[in-house]
């Protein structure tokens, strides 16, 4: 009686804390905050009764807008989990270690995300305990692999996502599977191991591509706000300036070949710095067009990022592949 009277204290105590350190959050008073490390909560974020949340020291939590958590989860950020805008995992989703699930994602129940193994091989004769003890105090065996799970994905119930694995922007995979391996984009995958199904649609990377143009919304790869994910007025950004809101850090695709440089038709309404590879340009306020030396990551990803920390202050029109000789 005395230990549950306390464990409700706590709560009241833990409850108190946090809705006056993040005010536009919801969440249950039964949630178990135990948090050491760097959380980040943004606004309109809920989580559910009973639901755990760890942040160890050193570790980061970051959770975007209008996100929402079911009962029973348990998130524990032993290096750093990201969750997107808008996503939803429903009841007993479980994300451990270092794990990145991108924004308008639909998670179902006992969804289950870890980015850590046991240690079994380093000496296969010993209790795996030892050998997981031996890892942890010398630096050897598999350590944490990030799990990277990118918009617009849908995780049927009761699945999970192994160590390292990848799941490309747009995929759905379905109940009760297992995903061993990385999955392209827009595939549709299902079984254990997971298996590609067919395909969400045809992911063909383009020369250029047009924020009016809805075929060519899934190479403004990610870091957008687009019509119908996010609010009015992102729709009446893009109706008005016929572009797509662009975040501090957002990512195109395209059909990228050797020597190719990239330009962007850009509508900015204030003065910013804009990043790729390394390499910054200035953005006046009003509408310019802006060429970079193109250098893609893994799947042909060209990665920007500009200087205001989490606003958007500029929407991109289109994107094309330039050669040195029309430049």
């Amino acid at each position: 009686m005395l230990r549950s009277f306390i464990k409700f204290l706590r709560d009241i105590w833990h409850y108190v804390l946090m809705k006056r350190r993040y005010p536009h959050t919801i969440f249950d008073i039964n949630v178990d905050w135990r948090v050491s490390g760097n959380l980040i909560l943004r606004d309109s974020f809920f989580i559910g009764a009973n639901s755990v949340v760890v942040v160890k020291e050193g570790g980061i939590l970051h959770i975007g807008s209008n996100v929402w958590l079911g009962r029973d989860c348990e998130i524990a950020a032993i290096g750093e989990i990201t969750i997107g805008d808008l996503t939803s995992l429903q009841h007993r989703t479980q994300l451990h270690g270092d794990v990145t699930i991108g924004a308008g994602c639909l998670g179902a129940a006992n969804l289950y995300i870890s980015s850590h193994v046991h240690e079994f091989q380093w000496a296969p004769a010993l209790p795996i305990r030892i050998q997981d003890t031996h890892r942890q105090h010398y630096g050897v065996g598999i350590g944490s692999r990030p799990v990277v799970i990118e918009d617009d994905c849908w995780l049927g119930i009761n699945v999970v996502i192994s160590p390292g694995v990848t799941v490309g922007r747009g995929c759905i995979v379905g109940a009760n599977s297992v995903v061993t391996s990385d999955l392209p984009p827009y595939a549709i995958a299902a079984g254990s191991p997971a298996k590609i199904i067919r395909q969400r649609l045809a992911f063909e990377p383009k020369q250029s591509i047009r924020a009016t143009i809805d075929d060519d919304a899934p190479y403004f790869y990610s870091g957008f706000i687009q019509l119908g994910v996010m609010e009015a007025e992102a729709f009446e950004l893009k109706r008005s300036r016929g572009g797509f809101l662009a975040k501090n850090k957002f990512s195109i695709v395209l059909a990228i070949r050797e020597g190719d440089s990239i330009q962007l038709e850009i509508d900015s309404y204030e003065n910013c710095m804009l990043t790729h590879a390394g390499i910054s340009q200035h953005v006046s306020v009003g509408s310019s067009v802006i060429v970079f030396n193109a250098l893609p990551e893994r799947g042909g990803v060209l990665k920007f990022n500009h200087d205001a920390e989490e606003r958007a202050l500029f929407v991109i029109k289109s994107c094309a592949l330039v050669t040195k000789s029309s430049i």
